[in-house]
């Protein structure tokens, strides 16, 4: 078949490094294996682009595609996805990387490239033509051994994580505790992004799971003895708030979240995971004594028996008249009907269609909805990481095409002062200007592709059914279900024969999730 020189050909390079890693807490004989969170996958860009400069490959800026903190066994990696993509568009005939368990650590991606039939190349990878049946061959037996090495090590990391949860140290989680410094994030001393010789199969385990915030300690404890003594939930919070104390992430206290950190068990000096106690934390002195826990949680279990009825309508100005028949079609409102029910309706004194519905069972329905959405939390802290993903590469492009102005500006210049007579500088100036002009193009195209930025997702924490009827006002009900783009459609129902009035039906109630 015939061939295209490599230098002739545009290439794409490929980083990936599945954990950042953090300088904090190392023993001694780990030294010098520890990066900052950028380093390692800038260091992997320097290799690659001084293989490029050596072998004169042409490897252009935006053809540069970054997992930093990605794995390669989740399928959440912006830049392989947004590589695959360019690669059928034929942007490149060959691709760049560190090395090759950069790619794939599974079949199913191994093929994929496979299916890209590109040229695959790089300082510790060697050139491998997939195009070929040799290339192919040679590609798959790789990822294969890469495969089988992942999956050793997926084991290890299992086995090391149950042995730390036996030992009393806290495994995942990304936030902090209030009251706590951010807990222990011990590191295995094996790493499947380590090219370094002094690995171990065991965890460094000699600092505490946790140190404790004194000041933050001592609210807790206040806030416990408050409790216990008869304050409210709802009482300790507006105080926290008056006195300017924030949650760990600067927002304000609400009953909900309140009562949901004054629940941890971890200040009690107790370790959870997926719900369930394990054991005691270790090294770490509890910030509530045994009996003031038990006597918190008591107190907590004893405020979630049952839902209080207020009389209110927190679905006011929320549900929306979906009847074909309403030319308003807009929100509904809440009003007693005869017998102390209550029910939301789209008020004919406000041009409505005067179509109503039972509030109870509505209520019970979105209830449940919001609920399991907040639950979601990898939903939406995917959705978080992909809206930042997006907007740290329209930066990129904007920065790109602010830089490209200037060398054009410059190079204008540059070509503007030089003699007529001395063409082949004038010419060497057009040709820049022209790649310049291409690469401004190229990138307002992808970042015109990226589209607007999205509004970022909520910052909501999880609540329970028992929390959303007890601990959260009406207000704030509305609010939540606002800034989890809910619409809540009411359709009309339908009168069974003989029915003196409309039975409640599920089917009327349409929650659909926006943006």
């Amino acid at each position: 078949m015939t061939t295209t020189a490599d230098t002739e050909i545009t290439w794409g390079a490929y980083l990936r490094l599945s954990r950042l890693k953090s300088s904090r807490r190392r023993p001694q004989r780990h030294r010098g294996r520890y990066r900052n969170p950028d380093e390692s996958v800038e260091r992997q860009l320097r290799l690659i682009r001084a293989y490029a400069d050596q072998h004169g490959l042409n490897l252009p800026d935006e053809l540069v595609y970054r997992d930093n903190g990605r794995s390669a066994w989740k399928g959440d990696r912006p830049g392989w996805d947004r590589m695959l993509a360019d690669a059928k568009t034929a942007r490149f005939g060959g691709l760049l990387v560190w090395k090759l368990d950069r790619f794939a650590r599974n079949i199913r991606d191994g093929e994929d490239l496979v299916d890209l039939a590109v040229l695959l190349n790089g300082p510790d990878t060697g050139r491998i033509d997939t195009r070929t049946a040799y290339g192919m061959s040679t590609f798959r037996k790789q990822i294969e051994a890469a495969t089988h090495a992942s999956n050793e090590t997926s084991e290890k990391v299992k086995t090391t994580f149950a042995d730390m949860l036996a030992d009393g140290y806290r495994v995942g989680g990304s936030g902090r505790l209030f009251g706590f410094e951010i807990l222990s994030r011990t590191e295995t001393g094996r790493d499947d992004d380590d090219d370094g010789d002094d690995s171990e199969d065991r965890p460094w385990l000699a600092s505490p799971a946790a140190v404790v915030r004194d000041a933050e300690a001592a609210i807790v404890r206040e806030l416990a003895r408050r409790l216990l003594d008869g304050e409210t939930i709802q009482a300790l919070a507006d105080d926290l708030n008056a006195r300017g104390i924030t949650t760990t992430r600067g927002g304000r206290w609400a009953p909900r979240n309140l009562s949901r950190t004054l629940g941890n068990p971890l200040y009690g000096g107790w370790l959870a995971y997926k719900g369930e106690t394990i054991t005691r934390l270790a090294g770490v002195e509890p910030i509530m004594d045994a009996e003031t826990f038990d006597a918190v949680q008591a107190k907590l279990g004893a405020r979630k028996r049952g839902r209080r009825q207020t009389g209110k309508y927190p679905l006011s100005g929320v549900l929306v008249c979906a009847s074909p028949a309403c030319s308003r079609r807009g929100t509904m409102a809440g009003y007693p009907r005869s017998g102390g029910r209550r029910a939301y309706i789209c008020a004919p004194a406000n041009g409505g269609c005067g179509q109503s519905v039972l509030a109870e069972p509505v209520e019970a329905i979105v209830r449940d909805k919001v609920v399991a959405v907040l639950a979601d939390v990898e939903t939406l802290e995917r959705a978080r990481a992909a809206d930042a993903t997006l907007d740290a590469q329209r930066a990129k492009l904007r920065g790109l095409l602010e830089d490209l102005d200037l060398d054009m500006a410059e190079t204008e210049a540059k070509r503007a002062a030089t003699p007529r007579s001395m063409t082949r500088l004038r010419d060497q100036h057009d040709r820049n200007l022209a790649s310049m002009a291409a690469r401004y193009e190229a990138a307002e195209r992808e970042l015109d592709g990226l589209g607007p930025a999205a509004a970022p997702a909520p910052e909501l924490d999880p609540v329970t059914a028992d929390e959303w009827d007890n601990d959260i006002p009406p207000a704030d009900q509305a609010s939540t279900i606002r800034q989890l783009g809910l619409r809540i459609e009411i359709l009309p129902g339908t009168r069974r024969q003989g029915a003196s009035r409309l039975p409640f039906e599920e089917e009327r109630v349409q929650i659909i999730r926006g943006s």
